[in-house]
Formats: C-alpha cells, sequence, structure tokens
C-alpha cells in the first residue's frame, strides 16, 4: 500500500503477515513516485516446523529495503487440505488495486508498470549423508 494521504508504506491483506517500512525505516510515499515493490512467498513446509514465509521489498531513489523472510502464523484448520495451515491457505495471488478519493477534485490517476510473476518450482530434498556427499566429488 502506497497512501499517498499519509505517506504510509505497508503490506498486508487477507493471510499475509502486516509489515509497515514506514514503521521499520521511517519511509514515506511521496505522491508521483516512482517505486518498486516485490513480494517472494516461501511456502516451505506449511507446518508448526517449518512454516511459509513472504519477504516485501520496496525500493525507491533512497535505495532498497527488505522485511526480511516473515512467517506465517497458524491458520484455520477447516481451510485445510490442501494448501497447509502454515501458509496462505490457498491458491492467492499477489496484486495492489488504486482506491481513488473522488471528491479530492484532483486529476485521478494511476500507471502500472513492470509487472512480473516468476514462478520458482520447488526443488525437492533427499536426505544423504556427509559421507555419501564426499562420494560424489572424489
Amino acid at each position: 500500500m502506497l497512501n499517498t494521504g499519509t505517506g504510509e508504506i505497508a503490506c498486508f491483506a487477507g493471510r499475509l503477515p502486516f509489515y509497515s517500512f514506514t514503521g521499520a525505516y521511517s519511509l514515506t510515499y511521496v505522491q508521483g513516485t516512482t517505486v518498486h515493490m516485490q513480494i517472494e512467498y516461501l511456502a516451505n513446509g506449511l507446518s508448526s516446523a517449518s512454516p511459509a514465509t513472504i519477504q516485501y521489498t520496496y525500493t525507491d531513489g533512497s535505495g532498497t529495503y527488505s522485511s526480511g523472510p516473515l512467517a506465517f502464523d497458524q491458520g484455520n484448520p477447516a481451510e485445510d487440505p490442501p494448501h497447509g495451515q502454515w501458509g496462505n491457505l490457498n491458491d492467492g495471488m499477489a496484486g495492489g488495486y488504486f482506491m481513488p478519493r473522488a471528491s479530492s477534485g484532483s486529476d485521478l490517476t494511476i500507471k502500472w508498470e513492470n509487472i512480473t510473476f516468476e514462478n520458482e518450482d520447488v526443488v525437492g530434498a533427499h536426505t544423504s549423508s556427509w559421507g555419501r556427499l564426499k562420494a560424489l566429488y572424489r
């Protein structure tokens, strides 16, 4: 969220962990500034021992700022299966919206550019010992 009224920069919605770049870094958004926002979701084990994480990244002219990985808490057990209780709980997508104040008397425009989605497929982990790994390189 880029709030042009208060300048707050925050990420949140549904099951996503809340994070405020304004609270963490004292950053504020100035209307008309071009910024880059990124979300990285890792499902991990979708369990209490290995919950999904999300990381928000914000870049403007002053630099790049990160939330670091934020772990999901336990969701509603009635929503599992198929997505696990310790993650997004559904196949939701990241997105944004424009919420104008029609009574402002100003031109109401927004420009979305360079929106991409990358599916970084999960690579399976295999149990192995150090001896077995070392043998691969002998």
